[in-house]
């Protein structure tokens, strides 16, 4: 995340984010939503969108979890301090939260940001 985030404003609208819990949600959504961006007829678009609602290359599991607040982790002092120093500045810098909101207020639309 470190990297991208030093990158991506240097890509001149050339590259995409695609948050991964929405492309696993919403797979047909993030297919059309790049259609655009990749000059996509409908055809290659419908594929798309089959391929991520099928072939699901962003999930390591079957499950689609609800985001958790990091309360309810039950870490000791300990972990939890450790996700706080690696994580906590990625996830401010990329809008996500700590808690079952998983955006932070006003991050909602970094779903899908063209870079």
């Amino acid at each position: 995340m470190a990297t991208w985030h030093r990158v991506r404003s240097n890509l001149a609208r050339s590259a995409v984010e695609i948050d991964q819990r929405y492309l696993s949600a919403k797979p047909e959504e993030a297919a059309f939503a790049l259609r655009d961006f990749l000059n996509m007829t409908d055809l290659e678009t419908k594929r798309l969108a089959q391929a991520l609602s099928n072939d699901r290359p962003e999930r390591s599991s079957a499950l689609i979890d609800q985001p958790v607040d990091l309360e309810s982790m039950q870490w000791g002092p300990a972990e939890t301090q450790e996700f706080k120093l690696t994580c906590l500045q990625w996830m401010d810098a990329f809008g996500y939260s700590t808690d079952a909101t998983y955006f932070k207020p006003g991050s909602e639309n970094q779903k899908f940001v063209l870079n």
